[in-house]
């Protein structure tokens, strides 16, 4: 079950990845980068929330998502 959320949210966001090229908002790249980039996405933010897990706090999901967007979209631009 795990695997197929990973693999539906990867191709979600690859998909979004993709809207925002064709929309001019991110750097033109291939769809193969765009795969490999929601994958490191999707990576960073269970770091994220690996370490808030692991260093006894709880980040609010909103926050989590935040951080990883903002992180993430800066090196698109």
């Amino acid at each position: 079950i795990h695997r197929q959320n990973s693999a539906t949210e990867i191709e979600l966001l690859s998909g979004i990845l993709a809207d925002g090229i064709r929309s001019g908002d991110f750097k033109n790249i291939s769809t193969k980068e765009c795969d490999t980039l929601a994958a490191a996405a999707m990576t960073m933010l269970r770091g994220i929330t690996a370490y808030a897990l692991l260093s006894g706090g709880v980040m609010a999901d909103d926050i989590q998502m935040d951080v990883a967007i903002d992180v993430f979209v800066r090196g698109l631009r």
